[in-house]
Order: structure tokens, then C-alpha cells, then sequence
């Protein structure tokens, strides 16, 4: 994975989309990803409310590279499309 690849994670039943913004490898071994998150408010909001009650800030401002999924942004969008054309001719959605 590297700069630039599209991303996608899943917190919590939160979908996150972004952009690796640059790449690691730690001295463990594992690589580390640092992410753009857009339309991130749900995300943002949970971390704020999880702080609030532990009183310890979770949010994470680097990524290991298994919590995060490249995507092929074309491939979903016509799934997507897909799915909403099917929903809306076929279940009257």
C-alpha cells in the first residue's frame, strides 16, 4: 500500500473512506499507514463520546496496515449503482 491508495475501514459499524497520505514500516515489522478521512463525523463523534467517558482519547492517527482495505473505487461505485438500479426496478425501493 502506499501514498495515495484509496482506503477503507471499519469502526465499530462506522464505514471510514480515505486517502494514505504516506507509509511505514515500524520496528515491528508491521507497516504503517497515516490516512485522510472524508465525510469522518460519525467516526469523530464516537471518539469524542468513547473519551468522554473513559476520560482516554482512542483515536488513532496511524494505521496498521491490516485495518485498512484498498479499494477499487471503481468497482464499488458500479456495485453500488448496481444494487440501487436493481433495488429501485425490482423491490419498487
Amino acid at each position: 500500500m502506499k501514498e495515495g491508495t484509496i482506503v477503507y475501514n471499519n469502526y465499530r459499524s462506522i464505514d471510514r473512506y480515505g486517502v494514505v497520505l504516506s507509509a511505514r514500516v515500524a520496528e515491528s515489522g508491521w507497516k504503517h499507514v497515516k490516512v485522510k478521512w472524508f465525510g469522518d463525523e460519525p467516526y469523530r463523534r464516537s471518539m469524542k463520546w468513547r473519551k468522554k467517558l473513559s476520560g482516554k482519547d482512542y483515536t488513532l492517527k496511524e494505521y496498521r496496515i491490516d485495518q485498512v482495505t484498498a479499494l477499487d473505487v471503481d468497482r464499488v461505485i458500479s456495485a453500488l449503482e448496481e444494487a440501487k438500479q436493481f433495488a429501485k426496478v425490482e423491490l419498487g425501493a
